[in-house]
């Protein structure tokens, strides 16, 4: 299916929207040749399977920056993906961005190159940003009682986004209880001014109580 796609893609020129969920048939060839729709504004696709080394070498011969009209991206895949992905954007031209993976429990600090990159590439337009983060239970205990990895979002996780500068929605799903005060509530409120609405999952209790 992906060798079809690559042949049909080019013909698509002026498409602004695309939603493809097309499992493990999407290649990393065909996600570079979705980069060169010159009019994409629009993008949903499911990329888990895709290896970030293999997107990463095809997408080297490019001569230019790949999505270049991107304005909204969701997309399923893993953190190291998402980085070649973000890195291979232009400069503010994403508005919303919605990354879900499924990748193991690991420390918050695996998050923080993939929030680096976001904050680089979408500090003066990015207006939505949502994480969600599938997590098999079963895993996900194992990994915490064997490793003794504190894996809940906490005030240091987030640093890398407080460049973001006209946020106005955050919503993270982690699965697990995240590790926030009032105290943080009050900083992301200097960081996020614009921001209308904070969802981290049971804190977003304490910013309504806190409004």
């Amino acid at each position: 299916m992906s060798t079809k796609l690559d042949h049909i893609i080019p013909y698509f020129s002026s498409l602004r929207s695309l939603t493809l969920l097309t499992g493990q048939s999407l290649s990393a060839d065909t996600l570079v040749t979705l980069g060169n729709l010159s009019n994409l504004q629009d993008l949903y696709v499911h990329a888990s399977h895709i290896d970030a080394d293999d997107f990463a070498q095809a997408i080297s011969s490019q001569p230019s920056r790949s999505f270049p009209a991107l304005r909204s991206l969701r997309i399923r895949a893993q953190r190291s993906l998402f980085r070649v992905i973000l890195d291979a954007l232009p400069h503010d031209t994403l508005q919303t961005l919605y990354l879900e993976t499924e990748e193991p429990v690991q420390g918050p600090s695996a998050w923080s190159p993939t929030f680096t990159l976001i904050a680089l590439k979408a500090a003066d337009t990015l207006i939505d940003l949502t994480l969600d983060q599938i997590l098999d239970p079963e895993e996900m205990e194992t990994s915490l009682s064997t490793s003794g990895t504190d894996a809940r979002f906490a005030l240091e996780t987030l640093q890398p986004l407080c460049k973001l500068r006209v946020l106005r929605r955050l919503t993270i799903d982690a699965m697990l209880l995240p590790d926030f005060t009032d105290r943080d509530i009050d900083q992301m409120a200097t960081w996020w001014p614009k921001l209308e609405h904070l969802d981290l999952g049971e804190a977003v209790a304490d910013v309504q109580e806190h409004a």
